[in-house]
């Protein structure tokens, strides 16, 4: 009979052990080699289990939430304040609730990024949403001098590992995204995300494809550059799975804003002429990112697009810069995060 290790490969049912941590069925190894799998993102994510709350029953017989574990007073005491979340899942304005007290006031991604624990609905499964009715593909923060570290914080929850989530929403989630072009005698562009605040190498940068969706070889530019990160951005996790209903895209190219939110349908309306006649420029990858977003929108996720000064969106920048000067492939190919990060 042949080893077990040299069987084909399976999918693999975990075990999860007393601690919450999870190890592979076959094995008991927390990272396998051979059933391909890496649990370790468990010791990131901390689950509120359904036994630390109380229910009791009404006079009708239906479940109500009971007292929690933590009072309102206990969450006042350690200086943070009850939560009460809307049927949006949005909670007070300034409201700050979890494990960090003070939240960071840099995005920078860093291995020791203070993580917010979301305490947020728990629930074994996540509820699908109905189309996006009226798409809202601006973001217009409340005010305009609001910086993303002013409204969006490093946080987790049973749903997701670290990700930039709104303070007041925990469905919302900030995605920074750049394009760049390095000009020389083989001019070359890069693309960049950043999503993750606590694994710097999570985030993604990579060349500008040569060629578009369409095999057509196109000429390396800044513009392409950034249209191809935010398509990037959003097919790169699967965001309705992570339990986000709004997935905010912050760029400080203003033509990929003004293009995705005013002028695409114009361009289709015209038949993808610009105001001159002229046809528009980057066509394949702007009808790539239009079934992007209406995609998401057929899920009930609205993709947002947030314009911000280029000093806010500095890393991201950095990141494309550094993707510029590798060798691009070839072909487009989409680029999916497999793994639990």
């Amino acid at each position: 009979m042949p080893d077990d290790d040299q069987e084909q490969w399976r999918p693999d049912s975990p075990v999860e052990l007393a601690d919450r941590t999870l190890r592979c069925k076959r094995h008991g190894l927390e990272v396998c080699a051979v059933c391909k799998v890496d649990y370790t993102f468990m010791r990131d994510v901390i689950v509120v289990p359904d036994d630390e709350y109380e229910y009791t029953d009404d006079e009708d017989g239906e479940g109500d939430e009971a007292e929690e574990v933590a009072s309102d007073e206990e969450y006042i005491e350690d200086g943070l304040a009850p939560v009460i979340f809307g049927p949006d899942g949005e909670r007070t304005v300034g409201q700050y609730v979890g494990i960090v007290s003070i939240p960071p006031t840099s995005h920078i991604p860093r291995e020791d990024m203070p993580i917010e624990n979301s305490i947020r609905p728990t629930t074994s499964t996540i509820p699908s949403r109905p189309p996006v009715a009226t798409p809202t593909r601006r973001f217009a923060p409340p005010n305009t001098t609001d910086t993303p570290p002013a409204l969006f914080v490093p946080q987790s929850a049973f749903t997701h590992g670290p990700r930039y989530v709104r303070r007041t929403n925990y469905q919302d989630v900030l995605v920074y995204a750049s394009g760049a072009c390095l000009d020389g005698e083989d001019v070359r562009a890069g693309c960049a995300f950043v999503f993750h605040p606590s694994r710097p190498q999570a985030n993604v940068r990579f060349p500008l494809e040569r060629a578009g969706p369409d095999g057509v070889i196109r000429a390396q530019t800044r513009v392409r550059a950034e249209i191809r990160a935010a398509i990037a951005a959003l097919h790169y996790r699967a965001w309705d799975g992570e339990g986000f209903a709004r997935v905010i895209i912050a760029t400080d190219s203003e033509g990929l804003v003004l293009g995705i939110t005013e002028r695409l349908e114009k361009w289709e309306q015209s038949e993808w002429e610009g105001d001159g006649g002229e046809p528009v420029v980057d066509r394949d990858l702007w009808e790539i990112l239009r079934d992007e977003v209406k995609g998401w929108e057929a899920k009930g996720v609205q993709p947002m697009f947030w314009l911000l000064p280029k000093e806010m969106n500095n890393v991201a920048d950095a990141y494309s810069r550094q993707a510029a000067a590798l060798e691009p492939a070839e072909k487009f190919a989409h680029i999916i995060g497999v793994q639990y990060e």
